[in-house]
């Protein structure tokens, strides 16, 4: 035994975002502090299979497709089994997207006893399901876009595209309510381009999110610290300019094709707003270590809340990161403050359960 603590980096699923998931658990085996700590990665892949680093791979566990070609998958059950005889005792959640970031796997490790960075269930659920959650935030008195929800597939298309002409107007933003990543988000200019761009994005969930665009300065927001207690940071909102409509998938991964500000020229006014509201809405929601809001000012410096992110991407040039290291951390300091809060989170837990 080493004495360190052992430590599992979760990342892969299946969801669209699993090569993102990818480059964000390579950032956490680069730079978790490995004189503090043993560290396993395990990787479910994209048809649902879980694989587990093992030294028998010759490989280092950093060249993460590498030792993958090595490391056969196997059936969830099995995959369990492995990890409660492990002697992991905290994962690194980096599993973005479906079954990782929607209360999934986090019921799992749940019932494993097992801690996890990041949000629970409930709040992971929330904020994945961009129509619950505008319901919960339009409830407590947080301003959203004005929006309408298309639960099932309506008798006409082009009906409805009509009447979002006359409810909210054009332009528009049209979302599927459980991607991530900006996967399934479309700016749509006119009713010209309703039609098609409904018709694309309808197929990812069947139902629909289309909210009112508003034009402004896009920000975001990380919060840092488990939801109520005392030990809750807000980091420097970030402004993020680009070259496209929004800050769409595109933007984000593409490089030059969006400037991230990590200490933008605003007013101290609108610097407390954003800040004073990712917390609320970290609070709100139930979000346990982490968590990512992002936000527009329009011109008039009203402020819109668009959504909030409890596992946000993780890669070195990640907002949440890059915000995290314009505060003063490093990036092995960070990863240790984030196994710290699910730790706590944990220990709180055990302690409620005893009264």
């Amino acid at each position: 035994m080493s004495g360190k603590r052992h430590v599992g980096v979760l990342m892969g699923g299946p969801s669209r975002e699993y090569d993102i998931s990818l480059k964000s658990g390579g950032m956490i085996l680069n730079h978790i502090d490995r004189s503090k700590y043993d560290v396993t990665p395990v990787v479910v892949r994209r048809d649902g299979s879980w694989s587990i680093y093992c030294s028998d791979c010759r490989v280092p566990d950093t060249d993460i497709r590498a030792w993958l070609e090595c490391t056969p998958g196997i059936v969830l059950p099995d995959a369990l089994e492995r990890i409660a005889n492990s002697g992991i005792s905290v994962f690194v959640n980096v599993m973005h997207g479906a079954f990782g970031e929607d209360g999934t796997v986090q019921a799992i490790l749940d019932a494993l006893g097992i801690s996890y960075t990041g949000s629970g269930v409930l709040a992971s659920s929330l904020a994945m399901d961009k129509i619950a959650y505008g319901y919960v935030l339009k409830g407590a008195g947080i301003r959203m876009a004005q929006s309408v929800v298309v639960p099932s597939l309506p008798e006409s298309v082009q009906k409805l595209g009509d009447e979002i002409g006359v409810r909210i107007g054009y332009p528009c933003v049209l979302k599927t309510p459980s991607s991530g990543s900006s996967i399934g988000v479309q700016l749509c200019p006119d009713r010209q381009s309703f039609d098609l761009i409904f018709e694309d994005l309808f197929t990812y969930d069947g139902k629909l999110l289309i909210e009112k665009y508003i034009p402004g300065r896009e920000f975001t927001c990380a919060v840092l610290g488990n939801a109520y207690s005392q030990d809750v940071t807000v980091l420097n909102p970030i402004e993020i300019v680009t070259q496209n409509a929004f800050f769409d998938f595109d933007a984000k991964y593409s490089d030059g094709k969006a400037q991230e500000i990590t200490d933008p020229d605003i007013p101290d006014s609108l610097r407390s707003e954003i800040m004073k509201i990712g917390v609320a809405v970290h609070n709100l929601i139930g979000c346990d270590g982490i968590s990512r809001t992002d936000m527009i000012a329009d011109a008039s410096g009203i402020v819109y809340v668009l959504e909030t992110n409890t596992l946000p991407g993780m890669t070195a040039q990640s907002l949440v990161p890059r915000a995290a290291c314009a505060a003063g951390y490093t990036l092995p300091g960070f990863i240790d403050t984030l196994i710290g809060f699910a730790l706590n989170k944990k220990n709180a837990d055990s302690c409620v359960s005893k009264l």
